[in-house]
């Protein structure tokens, strides 16, 4: 006679294989449960239940206090004690537990979500823009022959000022501002500036065209004298990271409380500035 057992249909495939799960581990872990209920069960003085604590744990906790006491029993298993005497359990069952209470609470108890949330504090920072975004450089000495590509000093052409003079006489200043190429695609930016505080001797408005232009960040536009500080407009703001290519605006800054970082260009690489150096803004970690 033909044995029909087990010959019912069953479709489990893509399903959770529960059955792979460790019974022993899970025999540990169902101890800690166990001894919680019991632990948190408030009964009267004739032993009757008042308040069951089976459940207790579903009420949800602070997510960081379960991650310590979490490394709290894993320490102690690293530390070759495996039994918490308190318990008379397994401690890496009880690290267990606190992991698995918490992957309950993302869906039960998502406000004790207590972790430290540096998004959500992220710096202000504020740019300088040419020579750190725009390619003044470039523009620069693509319209004078006698100045180079790439200058060994900040200081780079010693008729600079009389040459902005004569172009913004002649009517040519805001469009060769305007027309600067940037240094990168603004989509690789890898954070969003609070505001840009520039030198440059134009109206600010042409400098707002030049980001819109150009696609980057619509934020507020800081201008101030070629050989004013920087300080005020920075303090003005209430950025608390600077990028700037200028050795003295850096020095400057710095001294007055604006942590300021010196963005690597040729004529300030002979400056050793430690950690306080980006070569690139991608370099930048804010989280």
């Amino acid at each position: 006679m033909e044995n029909n057992k087990f010959k019912a249909r069953r479709y489990n495939a893509g399903k959770l294989r529960y059955e792979l799960i460790s019974s022993i581990a899970l025999k540990e872990i169902a101890k800690i449960y166990t001894k919680g209920a019991d632990k948190y069960t408030v009964r009267d003085e004739e032993g009757n239940v008042i308040s069951d604590g089976a459940n207790n744990w579903r009420n949800g906790q602070s997510w960081m206090g379960c991650i310590g006491s979490a490394k709290r029993h894993i320490e102690s298993f690293v530390n070759n004690v495996d039994i918490d005497p308190e318990t008379d359990t397994y401690h890496l069952a009880n690290a267990c537990f606190n992991l698995m209470a918490i992957l309950d609470f993302y869906k039960t108890f998502p406000q004790g979500d207590d972790r430290p949330k540096p998004f959500l504090n992220l710096p202000k920072i504020g740019l300088d823009i040419d020579c750190v975004i725009a390619d003044f450089v470039k523009a620069w000495s693509d319209l004078h022959d006698d100045t180079d590509t790439e200058p060994s000093s900040w200081y780079m052409d010693r008729n600079m000022k009389k040459r902005f003079t004569e172009m913004k006489e002649k009517g040519v200043l805001n469009d060769f501002y305007l027309n600067i190429p940037p240094m990168f695609d603004p989509k690789e930016l890898p954070f969003e500036p609070h505001c840009y505080i520039t030198s440059r001797p134009v109206p600010t408005e042409i400098t707002e065209k030049w980001l819109d232009f150009n696609g980057f960040p619509r934020r507020k536009v800081y201008t101030v004298d070629l050989m004013k500080t920087k300080v005020e407009a920075a303090k003005e703001a209430g950025i608390d990271i600077f990028i700037d290519d200028s050795y003295d605006n850096f020095v400057d800054l710095n001294k007055n409380g604006i942590f300021t970082y010196l963005f690597t260009s040729p004529w300030n690489e002979k400056y050793d500035v430690g950690h306080m150096r980006l070569n690139s803004l991608k370099d930048l970690k804010i989280n």
